[in-house]
């Protein structure tokens, strides 16, 4: 599918210049864009590369003289990192899965499946879940009974939703991920050598050898906010006793792990393998980098790779890294 360069303009809300109805059917880097597609010359450092590509039309910074660089068409956008979010969407068709519900799939009698909505192959959805209009899953997808997802879900291969898990509109789940496993929690019939540790940080005191673990199931459940996305074979844990929570714009990366009981505030943006510990509680706006970790937070604060963050951290924390502090 194309678009004009007025419609981009539009979606945008960019300046358009130009053979305004040129069409373009994808974007290109400067060096690699043929004639159908728009260039992404958004900074001067990238006005060489047009010269190597065949692109007509292009994004370019503001002031650039885009006839100079043998352009037939150009866009200027006020916030270039911006602009990408915006036409990467428009641009993208997202996975082919067919409409209605595919043959293989498995749809319990009391399942409720919104209008508009399209379940892929070997599917399962359980008794009493309910799937919101517009959801979209693809292959092996697993949503367990009196599960609750929002309007215009995508949930991609593999990705399992289990029982009573409530999850807003437009939420994305990539391949393998997971919401709703039982938390790891284990006790002993005395206080072990571990809780016995971590309240004295660090004395583990005389070692019983005899202790035996023994689990303790998870009746709660997992809350999810509107506008999520969930990363590749990444979790979140039911609670044990209430629900783990995560708030509505929260992105997670790849590999990540929300333990079980965590309260995770509004617009927190987690990367790949960090891991929250169970019953943590996560204040809205926080960064947390590869490879970083943490108790509790407040809000709209950031910490560096490799870092932990206290157990009660402040507003606005910066949490370095962990090397750094051992040297």
């Amino acid at each position: 599918m194309g678009f004009t360069i007025s419609e981009i303009a539009v979606a945008l809300g960019a300046r358009a210049f130009g053979a305004t109805d040129l069409t373009v059917t994808g974007a290109a880097e400067p060096g690699e864009a043929g004639p159908d597609h728009i260039a992404l010359a958004m900074d001067p450092k990238y006005a060489d590369g047009l010269s190597g590509g065949a692109a007509r039309a292009a994004i370019v910074w503001d002031g650039a003289d885009w006839e100079a660089l043998g352009l037939e068409a150009a866009l200027v956008v006020p916030r270039p990192r911006y602009a990408m979010s915006g036409l990467t969407r428009l641009l993208d068709p997202g996975p082919e899965i067919e409409p209605g519900i595919h043959p293989t799939a498995v749809v319990h009698p009391e399942a409720e499946i919104g209008e508009g909505a399209a379940i892929g192959p070997l599917v399962v959805i359980g008794r009493a879940a309910r799937i919101g209009p517009r959801a979209r899953f693809a292959s092996h997808v697993s949503i367990g009974p009196e599960a609750v997802i929002g309007a215009d879900a995508l949930l991609l291969e593999g990705a399992r939703i289990a029982h009573r898990v409530t999850i807003g509109d437009r939420f994305i789940a990539h391949p393998g991920s997971s919401v709703g496993a039982d938390g790891f929690a284990f006790v002993t019939p005395d206080k072990s050598s571990v809780e016995r540790a971590r309240a004295n940080l660090g004395d583990q005191g005389e070692i019983d050898e005899d202790q035996k673990w023994t689990r303790i199931h998870s009746l709660g459940t997992v809350e999810i906010g509107d506008d999520v996305e969930l990363g590749v074979n990444s979790a979140v844990d039911r609670g044990t006793i209430r629900a783990t929570t995560v708030g509505t714009g929260t992105k997670i990366d790849n590999l990540v792990m929300i333990g079980h009981n965590v309260t995770v505030g509004e617009h927190c943006l987690f990367c790949s393998q960090v891991g929250i510990a169970g019953s943590a509680q996560i204040g809205p706006g926080w960064f947390w980098p590869a490879r970083s970790g943490s108790m509790t937070t407040s809000s709209w604060a950031m910490t560096w790779s490799r870092a932990g963050a206290p157990r009660s951290s402040p507003t606005r924390l910066r949490a370095v890294s962990c090397w750094a502090l051992r040297r």
